[in-house]
């Protein structure tokens, strides 16, 4: 399902009772959901992930590209999809040492991570800079521009046929609107 910015936009007017724009400008409203997509891949890193080809740079070590946040696979090289595996970076400085030194190949056999430094990885037998690998990475999403573009979150759906939560809540309805057969927030009797 997809989310556009301007039904966050309007809920979040709703919910301010500001629908005339009196309080926060459109411009406003939409940088404030452009950064709250940001921020929630700062806190939940797999709400938005590229799978997608990336160019190998010469030698072992090997980084994202600049709107990636954290490496979390490598599956297959590009020219003749042989698979690339993940191994433990003790094991391989336990087998050879110099492994770094090894001659420069265009295809990637292994690949390890560091959680210390997630936007970097380490790729065996080191690259001659032609090599190209199918990596899996969170990403920063791209700001939003218009009100009409969607949301590139992975975000839970509602049910089918659910009201947005300010229209039903009667403590986000002006009093005239509880008057109306709604029930009292605080004491759950009708209101009247």
């Amino acid at each position: 399902m997809t989310i556009l910015a301007s039904a966050i936009i309007s809920d979040a007017r709703a919910t301010l009772i500001d629908d005339n724009a009196a309080t926060y400008s459109a411009a406003q409203m939409l940088g404030f959901v452009s950064d709250a997509q940001g921020l929630v891949c700062v806190y939940k890193t797999d709400a938005y992930t590229k799978h997608e080809f990336v160019a190998m740079a010469v030698g072992t070590d090997q980084e994202l590209p600049a709107d990636g946040t954290q490496f979390m696979d490598a599956t297959a090289n590009e020219v003749t999809s042989r698979a690339a595996t993940q191994v433990d970076k003790a094991m391989l400085d336990t087998e050879n040492r110099f492994w770094r030194r090894a001659t420069g190949e265009r295809d990637v056999q292994h690949w390890c991570a560091s959680a210390k430094d997630p936007r970097r990885f380490d790729i065996m037998p080191p690259n001659d800079g032609t090599g190209s690998l199918r990596v899996l990475y969170a990403a920063t999403p791209p700001a939003l521009t218009a009100p009409g573009d969607a949301l590139v979150l992975v975000l839970p759906v509602p049910a089918a046929g659910r009201e947005s939560a300010s229209a039903t809540d009667p403590r986000r309805q002006m009093p005239q609107d509880r008057a109306k057969g709604r029930s009292s927030p605080r004491s759950g009797f009708p209101a009247g």
